[in-house]
């Protein structure tokens, strides 16, 4: 018998998925505006410092212990290599090449290398039909991004860079679901931004030398920046990873990456919003991303 609370936990799960990717549609357009006011190195500093710092305030508040002394930490490390740090690399350099609205349609292939990598290193089940939806949300992402490539405002070094994306999307997947059955959400969240934090913060100060700190200070006097820098550590680092994270500990690696296609879809709605334009065509791209979403995330259920 299904009572409210229990329809109330399955329900939980899709949703914080749903919200986490949707969150992470607006990023790209937050992205590409603070990259006018820093280098990339710079602005991924910025975000995963201020990440870690609201993380850590929250702590306390949440009445939350972490605990590393567990095994798989070497994992854990890993995954902060994935993501943040290789995946943010190539995720913001691809954006600056090939705008928003196509990085985030492309990404959004992610959906399909998880579900792959998912039957192959977990061994996860799956249904034909799963398979087939999974593979039609590219259908949608060729829509969106067909359009753009024949205006020729897509550069192949983007493309290659956004695919290395989707790739480094593809491990932190497989890897979070791996340990979510030894680190909490909050754990795994901080172990990322903690690796994100130091090697950007790294790699910034090996970039731009005695040069860093003033360069730092002119980027806080920058009230665009100041606020992309807030959304994308509170809102689509601190809030999207640790509902994301939590819907790993409850759902199949195909169904919590099939929500990836929706980043596309808002990230496509936002460009446009911003001026990107959208055609008919790409539309339909969004239609079909969101029917293949449905279907892949409502066949798990059906398998339980």
């Amino acid at each position: 018998m299904n009572t409210p609370n229990a329809k109330f936990k399955s329900l939980a799960a899709p949703a914080a998925a749903l919200a986490g990717y949707s969150i992470f549609g607006f990023s790209f357009l937050a992205t590409r505006v603070a990259a006018t006011v820093a280098t990339p190195f710079m602005l991924l500093a910025f975000r995963y410092l201020t990440a870690l710092l609201v993380l850590t305030l929250l702590l306390p508040l949440f009445r939350v212990r972490l605990n590393f002394k567990k095994r798989g930490l070497w994992r854990l490390l890993m995954l902060g290599v994935s993501q943040p740090v290789l995946y943010a690399i190539t995720e913001t350099y691809g954006i600056g090449m090939i705008g928003s609205a196509i990085s985030g349609s492309i990404i959004s292939t992610s959906a399909v290398v998880s579900f792959l990598l998912a039957v192959f290193f977990l061994k996860e089940k799956f249904k034909l039909s799963q398979f087939l939806f999974a593979a039609g949300s590219v259908v949608g992402v060729c829509l969106l991004t067909l359009p753009g490539a024949a205006a020729g405002n897509i550069r192949p070094l983007g493309v290659l860079l956004i695919l290395g994306a989707v790739l480094c999307s593809s491990v932190y997947n497989i890897l979070t679901k791996e340990l979510s059955d030894d680190f909490t959400a909050f754990e795994r969240t901080f172990a990322m931004f903690a690796v994100g934090a130091v090697s950007f913060t790294a790699l910034t100060f090996i970039e731009h030398g005695k040069e860093t700190l003033p360069l730092a200070v002119k980027c806080l006097g920058n009230a665009r920046f100041i606020l992309c820098i807030l959304y994308l550590a509170v809102c689509s680092s601190v809030a999207a990873f640790l509902m994301i994270n939590f819907a790993y500990k409850q759902l199949t690696v195909k169904q919590t990456a099939a929500f990836t296609s929706v980043t596309s879809v808002v990230s496509a709605l936002v460009g446009a919003a911003a001026g990107e334009p959208l055609v008919p065509l790409q539309f339909c791209g969004i239609a079909v991303i969101l029917v293949c979403v449905y279907k892949v995330a409502a066949g798990g259920r059906e398998e339980k």
